[in-house]
């Protein structure tokens, strides 16, 4: 079944089909949940000119990149891809490099480089566990990480990251 959605993905997003000025990958309906976040964020990158590639590497899961024209792409790894909430977050992560710019190169600091990484990471949780739908999940009973990381089709790690971000204001999931 995975491979089939990666194939769909790969002929959605060359389909053409696109709606200028879209920043935000939650839809209207169902009170601003996304009905579907892997579609959606295909078709965010799609609409906002971000090519999304799909390559066999061994020392990555994914991977965003800019051009020296300004240009970005997203890598996914398929083969790397173990449960879609992982590829949902790895792809929401990667955007996050994208839409907010942070890139840096591997000969970069290591703070600089955790600077780029929780930008990412903190455009993604915004958008794929944005505070009202998190406190809606919480008030109809979704109290446990594995639990509310089912109900937002994201991985646990993720869920904690953005609950502590929400909590604490950082990314610090040792102090959770």
């Amino acid at each position: 079944m995975k491979e089939l959605t990666i194939f769909l993905m790969k002929k959605w997003t060359r389909t053409g089909k696109t709606q200028k000025n879209t920043y935000s990958i939650r839809s209207p309906r169902n009170g601003g949940k996304m009905e579907n976040p892997l579609n959606s964020l295909y078709v965010y990158a799609e609409n906002h000119n971000i090519d999304v590639d799909f390559i066999s590497t061994t020392h990555t899961k994914s991977m965003s990149i800019i051009f020296p024209d300004g240009d970005t792409s997203i890598l996914i790894n398929p083969t790397k891809m173990e449960t879609t909430a992982l590829e949902v977050v790895s792809m929401a992560h990667e955007l996050g490099h994208c839409v907010t710019g942070s890139f840096y190169n591997l000969y970069s600091h290591l703070d600089i480089r955790k600077r780029h990484e929780n930008r990412a990471d903190k455009w993604a949780i915004h958008q794929l566990v944005p505070l009202d739908q998190l406190e809606k999940a919480v008030k109809t009973g979704h109290t446990e990480i594995w639990d509310l990381a089912e109900e937002f089709s994201v991985t646990e790690d993720f869920m904690q990251k953005a609950v502590c971000l929400y909590k604490n204001g950082n990314l610090d999931i040792e102090h959770l």
